[in-house]
């Protein structure tokens, strides 16, 4: 019993060790964004906006934060940050509209909220 639970730790420690890396990835995508002009012409005032919301938006649909997260609940965090960087990097590719991309962001977040809950 011991061991397994040192092998869930561990892996629980990986797993926010790789959080935060995929998270660093996202906030500098976040910040590449502010700077992403559409074709109507919108830009942003500055990277905080999307990211405040990005940020409340998670929290809304994991309810719960990252120190009493499950291994399951983080592998699904890490995976909708990976998604959100995705996502915005792909939309401005296509050169989606600044909305658009919001949308798009938002859409993914309540996906992966539907997730979350049924894990619980």
């Amino acid at each position: 019993m011991k061991k397994e639970l040192t092998k869930i730790e561990n892996q629980i420690a990986q797993a926010r060790t790789d959080l935060s890396v995929v998270e660093a990835k996202m906030k500098e995508c976040i910040k590449l964004h502010a700077e992403y002009i559409d074709l109507l012409g919108k830009k942003s005032t500055g990277a905080k906006g999307l990211a405040m919301q990005i940020n409340i938006r998670i929290k809304k649909e994991f309810e719960t934060d990252r120190d009493h997260m499950s291994l399951d609940e983080m592998l699904l965090l890490k995976s909708l940050l990976a998604k959100i960087d995705a996502v915005i990097s792909e939309s401005e590719a296509n050169k989606i509209s600044r909305k658009g991309i919001k949308l798009k962001v938002y859409s993914t977040i309540e996906k992966y909220g539907e997730l979350v809950r049924g894990v619980k």
